[in-house]
């Protein structure tokens, strides 16, 4: 490969010369040809410039390599920021996803706990809760109304009292482990979402119209669902309004 490269540049070298001897003949710079000594002194000086313009050359193409190695480096901070905002704005999709899927299993969870599994037993206990509270209520007023000081009878209710009164906070605590909580009685106005009214008396004038003037029943909360409105007595204004 380097023999046939080195009579190739000879050849070149030759036929340069041949061209330069014409040229000079044409112009009567020279009568005769020039001996092989001075072909061979000019060989190195053409063989110095092709090898300059063949490192020439390279190095063009090398610095046009680089020119753009450089400029396809200054669009990757631009590219790596599309793709960081894609793979972010994908990100943000999916936590909405996530979120809205999670949210959508726990409603069927919690419906699924409730109307299977804890609706019927959360009833009963409420209705419990209703009965030792009603008979409490019942007791004190008959405790009240037949006072004896000192009497073997009085004594039987006042602990028959205090036994009801543990029974409903009992109930009361075994219904928080289900996560249903008893609300307080309410005052101020009826909502239709909170209470039930089972009974109305007459106001005398429409401001006072559902007006909530006694709590029977407690209302009962489920994880923040209203399980059992609270049922109570209001006023209601049957004039003009």
């Amino acid at each position: 490969m380097s023999k046939n490269k080195s009579q190739s540049e000879e050849k070149d070298f030759a036929n340069q010369m041949e061209e330069l001897v014409a040229e000079a003949e044409q112009l009567e710079l020279v009568k005769d040809k020039p001996s092989i000594a001075f072909l061979q002194a000019l060989r190195p000086l053409v063989l110095g410039l092709e090898a300059l313009s063949r490192v020439t050359a390279e190095n063009t193409q090398k610095i046009n390599q680089v020119q753009e190695t450089v400029e396809a480096q200054s669009s990757m901070p631009v590219l790596i920021s599309k793709l960081q905002g894609q793979m972010e704005q994908k990100g943000v999709l999916n936590q909405k996803l996530f979120d809205a899927l999670h949210e959508e299993l726990r409603g069927y969870k919690d419906n699924f706990l409730l109307d299977i599994l804890q609706k019927p037993i959360i009833r009963d206990l409420i209705t419990l809760y209703d009965d030792f509270s009603e008979m409490h209520r019942r007791l004190d007023l008959f405790s009240r109304q037949n006072n004896q000081p000192h009497s073997a009878v009085n004594e039987f209710l006042r602990h028959l009292g205090m036994s009801l009164d543990n029974a409903v906070s009992s109930v009361v605590e075994i219904l928080a482990r289900l996560d249903v909580v008893r609300m307080e009685a309410s005052t101020g106005k009826l909502d239709k979402q909170k209470h039930r009214a089972v009974a109305v008396v007459e106001a005398v004038s429409a401001e006072e119209n559902g007006d909530i003037i006694q709590s029977l029943k407690p209302c009962f909360v489920w994880r923040e669902r209203i399980f059992r409105p609270e049922e109570v007595i209001i006023k209601k204004w049957s004039g003009p309004i």
